[in-house]
């Protein structure tokens, strides 16, 4: 059966029939029938659940910020390095989430994490190593309005777990390799301060939006193999912080 308006001419309804008429101009002619459909909108714009109009700029700006950080929009593991629910776990989690060895080695990570740290894709191992990257990576450094404060609690914290090891040869390896390659590290691995920091506020700042504060926790993970791990999530505190990250990471 054809639709209406298919070639068929169009009848008019006796008044009887439905109790109305359909549309006719002043000539008896059909008026044509409206469907329903509104005009497009002005290109540029798109309403937003409040009924306000937002400028299609923003998307264009967050698009800009995502590529200057390099997102790619998928997680990356060293392979067969923790499980696959493991990392499924760490995919789900819209914002920075890493799995880092006792030694602190980051050997996952999603998409998120990529954003804040985009050195985790070097192929050197020290160069995904947290503590390694505090004081030897410059991007890391610069990011980082509390460097000094931040670095201090690493080491304390890095000192606890290496005091804490049945075996600590990873960690004496790492502390001999950076006494050697940085100064500020070696005058404060002599201090001996130890603290314990489950959580944490961490202050990144990004050129095009200022600084972000995230809450970090790091939680201890056994996989199935017998392999104990950290796992640290990353969650910006709720105001302005919140606000900056709706252009930062995509959501779903």
């Amino acid at each position: 059966m054809a639709g209406a308006g298919e070639g068929h001419p169009r009848l008019r309804t006796p008044a009887g029939a439905t109790g109305r008429r359909a549309p006719t101009h002043a000539d008896g002619a059909p008026a044509p029938l409206r469907t329903g459909a509104r005009p497009a909108r002005a290109q540029g714009r798109e309403r937003t659940g409040c009924g306000q109009r937002r400028a299609a700029t923003a998307p264009r700006r967050a698009s800009r910020i995502r590529s200057a950080t390099r997102f790619n929009g998928s997680s990356t593991r060293i392979p067969d390095s923790v499980s696959g629910a493991l990392q499924r776990l760490l995919d789900a989690h819209p914002f920075p989430a890493l799995v880092a060895t006792r030694c602190w080695d980051v050997i996952a990570w999603n998409a998120a994490a990529t954003v804040v740290y985009s050195d985790l894709s070097r192929p050197a191992p020290e160069g995904r190593n947290a503590l390694w990257a505090l004081f030897m990576n410059p991007d890391r450094r610069a990011s980082m309005p509390t460097w000094e404060q931040a670095v201090r609690r690493a080491v304390a914290g890095f000192r606890l777990d290496a005091a804490r090891a049945a075996d600590r040869s990873e960690f004496d390896a790492l502390v001999e390799k950076l006494q050697a390659a940085s100064p500020e590290f070696a005058r404060l691995w002599s201090e001996h301060d130890v603290v314990e920091t489950p959580s944490m506020l961490k202050v990144i700042l990004f050129p095009e939006l200022g600084p972000i504060e995230f809450e970090n926790v790091t939680l201890t993970y056994s996989e199935p193999d017998g392999r104990e791990l950290r796992v640290s999530f990353y969650a910006p505190r709720p105001g302005p912080s919140l606000e900056r990250t709706r252009e930062l990471f995509p959501r779903p």
